[in-house]
């Protein structure tokens, strides 16, 4: 956690997941339910969590009109994204123009590298991949904790028609 820094700290999320919205078709079955995400941040110390519905609207929205609105709403000084993130639409906002953006809404931006467990990025589909061959073991080590979560195969070969 940043608790360290004497900073409040907060995470902007969202209820729904973006892809949702964006390939509706494909199987976005969730690691955790939502209500296990928010739990893993109370335990992790976070201050808030701003829970946003992905919709249709938002995902029209270029990238400086999204961080525009969160800094009017929240007025944060430091954004922490994951490197080779995006935001906006048409995935516009890269890591050299959010950077920039910041100057102008007065935010400082740090992206962060991808974590590594035996040399594999660690990433939500690594982590499907593992728990559908029966890898717990390399899964709950890029997860760090247990999986107690919903994410299977019968539930990813039922969503996915």
């Amino acid at each position: 956690t940043l608790k360290h820094t004497g900073k409040t700290t907060g995470i902007v999320t969202f209820s729904n997941h973006p892809m949702h919205i964006l390939t509706p078709k494909a199987d976005h079955t969730p690691l955790y339910s939502l209500e296990q995400n928010l739990q893993f941040l109370k335990e992790a110390d976070v201050d808030f969590v701003v829970l946003l519905t992905f919709t249709k609207q938002l995902a029209n929205q270029s990238y400086t009109e999204f961080l525009s609105f969160l800094k009017k709403h929240l007025d944060f000084s430091d954004l922490i994204l994951g490197k080779g993130s995006t935001i906006g639409k048409n995935k516009k906002g890269t890591q050299e123009k959010i950077e920039a953006f910041g100057h102008t809404l007065d935010f400082k931006c740090q992206f962060l590298e991808k974590k590594k467990i035996n040399n594999i990025p660690i990433s939500t589909s690594k982590i499907k991949q593992l728990l559908l061959k029966n890898d717990t073991v390399l899964a709950e080590k890029m997860l760090s904790r247990k999986y107690t979560g919903c994410y299977s195969s019968s539930s990813s070969s039922s969503s996915s028609g």
